[in-house]
């Protein structure tokens, strides 16, 4: 492969370890990985037509979610990945790697389970030529094959590097072709894109990511849902060339571990400033400290400044403290928090200042 490549996916291995290392508390660590998921879950069945949208996939597994009878099995298809991903990644903490044509036939018997598929339409089963509706993929008569060619394949030393910095950037070379693989030859009747995506979460846990990681991957390239199926029809066309498909993928990869790096500093960001903020009000008990405190808090949860007049309305608490208070004592807590250098004004208004929790920036930014 093109060095580019290799260096996505070299990138894509750091940032992956980066996030294994990341220490966040507990309830925002579970809080984010649960978003993640339904995030995850919705991209995956809207792989294949699944219309909820991510608050009604929340409700669904909190057990909340009420569908007419015609809607019902939307519901279902969702329950039915979660168990996937939950079973699968059970097995891996099991120390079950296991990988075979059979394993990918319980996946998409789970996938299809409970949903009103035609009678021929058997879940597990590989697709035979009295299926005349499945169009695309291989010969019928040759899945039984190639899918034993496929995961033989996987097993080979062909994937496991010399160094063990390639480890990982193998593991997700691996991972990547099994997926195109799969939705080359479409061995099920239904079901196979998510069928091919739930075998690529296996592999991708298997060559390290965390769950969180892998989640991200599916929700983002989920929103490109038509660049993604481009990419897989161009890497069968012609010759065939799996090259780019790759490229495409360690992309997507390392663009959704980006944002998940960035939002996990977001939350390392606010925990240190708590921090930070009791150590500097430690001594001062008073009302105006915890004012002040909470003032700056506030601010730290805002993108852009804001306005000195919109700083009472950023939270209920922060609204109650200053309700029986006239603008000047704000306008003197904002003078203070600015002469600690905690806040700073600009003509868009006021914003926390932020640099005293970075110490080391790159003199230039790339």
């Amino acid at each position: 492969m093109p060095y580019p490549v290799w260096l996505l996916l070299g990138e894509a291995s750091a940032l992956s370890r980066a996030i294994g290392q990341a220490a966040l508390p507990v309830q925002e660590a579970v809080e984010m990985d649960g978003r993640s998921l339904v995030q995850s879950l919705d991209a995956l069945a809207g792989l294949e037509g699944n219309t909820l949208s991510e608050t009604q996939v929340e409700r669904c597994l909190a057990g909340e979610l009420r569908l007419p009878a015609s809607q019902a099995y939307l519901g279902q298809e969702i329950l039915n990945l979660q168990k996937a991903i939950r079973w699968t990644e059970d097995r891996l903490r099991a120390g079950d790697r296991q990988f075979t044509p059979w394993s990918l036939q319980l996946l998409n018997a789970q996938v299809l389970k409970g949903l009103p598929w035609d009678e021929e339409v058997a879940p597990g089963d590989y697709r035979t030529i009295r299926q005349l509706h499945s169009q695309g993929g291989a010969p019928a008569d040759d899945i039984g094959v190639l899918m034993e060619h496929l995961c033989d394949w996987l097993s080979t030393d062909r994937f496991a590097p010399q160094h063990l910095e390639e480890r990982m950037s193998f593991g997700l070379v691996r991972s990547f072709l099994a997926q195109l693989y799969l939705l080359w030859i479409r061995p099920f009747a239904d079901g196979n894109l998510r069928t091919a995506w739930l075998a690529t979460h296996q592999l991708l846990l298997e060559a390290g990511l965390s769950p969180v990681a892998v989640n991200r991957l599916v929700s983002h390239t989920g929103r490109a849902r038509s660049a993604w199926l481009r990419e897989c029809n161009s890497a069968g066309s012609g010759n065939g060339d799996p090259i780019p498909f790759i490229a495409y993928m360690s992309r997507c990869l390392v663009e959704a571990l980006q944002e998940l790096v960035t939002e996990i500093e977001e939350h390392q960001h606010k925990v240190l400033m708590s921090r930070q903020l009791g150590q500097l009000f430690s001594e001062d008990s008073t009302r105006n400290g915890a004012r002040r405190r909470s003032l700056v808090m506030a601010l730290t949860e805002q993108s852009k400044p804001v306005p000195a007049r919109g700083i009472p309305h950023l939270s209920t608490a922060l609204a109650k403290l200053y309700a029986r208070l006239d603008r000047k004592t704000l306008l003197r807590d904002i003078q203070y928090l600015q002469d600690k250098r905690l806040v700073e004004k600009s003509t868009e208004g006021i914003r926390v200042v932020n640099s005293q929790l970075r110490p080391f920036r790159p003199l230039v930014p790339a």
